[in-house]
C-alpha cells in the first residue's frame, strides 16, 4: 500500500514502515516540532498526525464547547416544543407531593414571605 507523503511529496510504501521525518511542521500552528509531539495516526505515512497535540488539543476543546452549546439549544428547543403543546412538569416537594412549578414558585414565595415577617392569609 503506497501513499504520497505530505511534507517531501515521496511515494511512500507503508509495508516497509514508517516515513518519519523528523522535525516535523505543525499544519495548523506553522511550528517546527520534535516527532514526538504529534499524536500516533496509522493512516499517514509517518505514523503521525500532521498537528501538534497543543493544536490537537485547542481543536477537542473547541468541539467539547459546541457540542455543550448544541445540547444547551436543544433542551431549549425540547422545552419550548412541550410547552407550545400543553405538556406541563411536575415538582416533588420535600414532604412528597406532586405540584407544577407554578404552585412550587407560590408556596415557595409565600414561605419566604413569612419567614419576613409578612403575613398575607
Amino acid at each position: 500500500m503506497t501513499t504520497r507523503c505530505g511534507y517531501c511529496g515521496e511515494n511512500v510504501d507503508k509495508r516497509q514502515g514508517t516515513h518519519v521525518h523528523d522535525p516535523k511542521i505543525c499544519s495548523a500552528c506553522k511550528r517546527e516540532l520534535p516527532t514526538a509531539e504529534f499524536p500516533r495516526w496509522p493512516s499517514s505515512a509517518d505514523g503521525r498526525r500532521h498537528q501538534c497535540r497543543t493544536c490537537v488539543r485547542g481543536e477537542l476543546d473547541a468541539q467539547k464547547v459546541k457540542r455543550a452549546e448544541n445540547r444547551e439549544r436543544s433542551r431549549q428547543w425540547r422545552n419550548e416544543w412541550f410547552r407550545k403543546n400543553g405538556y406541563t412538569w411536575v415538582v416533588r416537594t420535600p414532604d412528597g407531593r406532586y405540584v407544577t412549578p407554578l404552585e412550587a414558585e407560590h408556596e415557595l414565595d409565600q414561605k419566604e414571605q413569612n419567614a419576613q415577617g409578612y403575613n398575607w392569609e
